[in-house]
């Protein structure tokens, strides 16, 4: 069976808006989908990997590769597989022009892993854990490990991921839409702490941009500006004896003095360079203590 043989075809300008990193609902043409070949029930699968020889297809609950068919030469590939279809995270095997193979899991084939009420209170303005939902989280998802990205952008018509994974090509990962709340998310297999990403968003007014992570939980050195993966929840804290000093204040009795100081503007070293955060500690806190600020 050819992808000739599927019906009904998706629109020929759907299609080319996909191929062209255009599409608003890229997740509504590639992964795994119903389809019919003649009578035959089943499921068609589609990718778009640009730049690569051939895609081999393994569904999910299945250990038979299959070869998928390239649809033209810009990196779209389809594959029909008949009977009844449980959906799940399926695998690809792609040969790069050049390269060696490569295999990992379709990032379309994941279900979304924001739920209707993370949107719903998001929406509200009454979600107090966006931190925890919004950047980058390494997270294992349908038994795969990964990373969910997710960002609002309400008037983007089309958010990417992009990065070292893909060679910064926005037609790679393009990101879900999640509703009329204006957030994108994606999940991405395979990749965890240490990825240096951006997003890619394309404007109403038809321009590109490159933009950091606003809820990025590490950042590239300057002068790069890439967000980076990190895994929080492996961060060793230091600070319970201070906690447990807390529980005893009442903060609404007691005097506050507030100092506000940006650091790569206070001070220098001798040779120009900024300091380390160790460094301002060793100088800024005999400072601010000397202005009487401090207990």
């Amino acid at each position: 069976m050819t992808p000739n043989d599927l019906t009904p075809r998706p629109d020929p300008g759907a299609m080319d808006a996909l191929r062209a990193g255009r599409h608003p609902d890229p997740f509504a043409l590639l992964g795994a989908h119903p389809a019919w070949s003649g009578d035959v029930e089943g499921a068609r699968f589609r990718v778009l990997i640009p730049g690569v020889a051939s895609v081999r297809l393994t569904p999910a609950g299945d250990s038979q590769a299959r070869d998928m068919t390239p649809v033209d030469g810009r990196g779209l590939y389809e594959a029909f597989r008949p009977g009844p279809y449980g959906f799940g995270p399926h695998r690809l095997e792609v040969q790069f022009n050049g390269g060696a193979a490569v295999k990992f899991y379709d990032s379309y084939s994941f279900e979304p892993l924001l739920s209707e009420y993370d949107l719903f209170l998001f929406n509200q303005g009454n979600h107090y854990d966006l931190y925890n939902k919004l950047g980058a989280h390494p997270v294992r998802h349908q038994g795969i490990r990964g990373t969910l990205f997710a960002v609002w952008a309400p008037s983007a018509l089309r958010v990417s991921l992009v990065g070292e994974l893909n060679q910064w090509d926005g037609r790679r990962h393009m990101m879900r839409r999640r509703g009329a709340s204006g957030v994108w998310e994606i999940f991405v297999p395979h990749v965890g702490p240490g990825l240096v990403y951006k997003y890619e968003i394309l404007t109403p007014q038809d321009v590109l941009l490159l933009k950091s992570d606003p809820f990025a939980f590490q950042m590239e050195q300057r002068p790069q500006t890439a967000s980076i993966v990190a895994d929080i929840e492996a961060f060793t804290w230091t600070d319970e004896a201070w906690l447990e000093r807390r529980r005893t204040w009442n903060p609404l009795a007691e005097p506050v003095a507030a100092y506000e100081v940006h650091l790569g503007s206070w001070q220098r070293g001798e040779d120009g360079r900024w300091l380390t955060y160790r460094e301002l500690a060793d100088r800024l806190i005999p400072y601010v203590k000397n202005l009487g600020f401090g207990w």
